[in-house]
């Protein structure tokens, strides 16, 4: 994370660059930990001090206050090394395998006043932490690992139908909230209004608080 794209946020400041807060480590030839001292976390971790491989053994075996002592460090480290960031993801998923993971997401994401995905569903389905001022989405695309790299700008073009599901009182009837990443990369959540003309807000616009 911090060592290149550092120097790239001091040099880049108005580009919007997110933390994919990281609880697995998938990779078998390359492992890492966590920033949070090792014996403050040890839920976390492995015999070899690593981050599980794959993200139902997060689910299984993480204690929440842990896991949030871990994410506050990545933010942590990440300020230090001199980026700020603009909104917060997952790694894999793994905060959003279970309600009491999310959660401390929400109130990460919430302290720093950062954008934090969030879609129904997540959290095993179970009622989210989330307060008015955030942005719930009903879904999210993603392409596959099977996309080709040269045409994700045309995957994420908008084309995609997402899962629908109720509308919230602040959306005209029928619209659709959907998550994708822009052409530029940059995350966006999409209001699909019925009859097309969708319209998009950048991370960037809502970095200092929620919607």
């Amino acid at each position: 994370m911090g060592h290149r794209s550092g120097p790239y946020a001091k040099a880049h400041p108005d580009r919007d660059l997110g933390l994919h807060l990281t609880l697995t480590s998938e990779w078998k030839t390359h492992r890492w930990g966590s920033v949070e001292s090792a014996d403050k976390v040890p839920s976390l971790l492995g015999p070899d001090g690593t981050f599980p491989i794959e993200t139902p053994e997060v689910a299984a075996k993480a204690i929440p206050a842990e896991a949030e002592r871990e994410i506050r460090a990545q933010v942590e480290r990440a300020i230090a090394l001199g980026i700020h960031p603009t909104h917060l993801d997952s790694h894999m998923g793994s905060l959003f395998a279970r309600a009491e993971l999310f959660a401390t997401l929400a109130r990460v994401a919430h302290d720093y006043h950062l954008p934090f995905l969030a879609a129904r569903g997540m959290g095993g389905g179970a009622p989210l932490p989330t307060s008015d001022k955030d942005v719930l989405l009903d879904s999210v695309v993603i392409a596959g690992m099977n996309q080709p790299r040269d045409q994700w700008k045309e995957f994420y073009s908008g084309d995609q139908e997402p899962e629908t599901r109720p509308h919230r009182d602040d959306r005209p009837p029928g619209a659709r909230r959907r998550g994708v990443a822009g052409g530029d990369g940059r995350p966006r959540a999409v209001l699909d209004p019925p009859g097309g003309n969708a319209t998009t807000t950048s991370s960037r616009a809502r970095r200092s608080g929620r919607r």
